[in-house]
């Protein structure tokens, strides 16, 4: 049986603590995977905008995002300063890349992307990638 794995990384954690995680686990097992990852900062702390929204709150709560993602990404881009994750773990994404796995870009600033790449021209995510 042939099966694709996909692994978005969306977190400066995530990338900094999983992905090197992940790697030894499917090297043991002798797993290849398409890395899809957010490359500029980790603004995951601005999602507090979706608190408006009717059951996120209740989301959180039940996902226990909290405990999964820990404060300071719960509150990056916000109180505390956005980590950039290219920039700063680009030796690690080299890593992927090296031990056989795909690499992509899962876009820039995650947040920002998430909430608004429909409406946004070619020349705004041109020079998003660029900056």
């Amino acid at each position: 049986m042939i099966l694709g794995l996909k692994v978005d990384v969306c977190t400066y954690d995530g990338l900094r603590v999983g992905v090197p995680n992940l790697l030894r686990l499917f090297d043991r097992h002798g797993v290849r995977a398409s890395f899809f990852v957010a490359v500029g900062p980790d603004t995951t702390g601005r999602a507090i905008v979706r608190a408006l929204r009717p059951g996120f709150l209740a989301k959180m709560r039940r996902t226990s995002a909290l405990r999964t993602y820990g404060l300071r990404t719960i509150l990056s881009g916000t109180l505390l300063p956005s980590r950039h994750m290219g920039r700063r773990l680009a030796p690690l994404l080299r890593q992927v890349v090296a031990a056989g796995h795909e690499l992509a870009i899962h876009g820039y600033d995650h947040r920002r992307w998430q909430d608004r790449v429909h409406g946004m021209e070619d020349r705004a995510v041109r020079e998003e990638h660029a900056g």
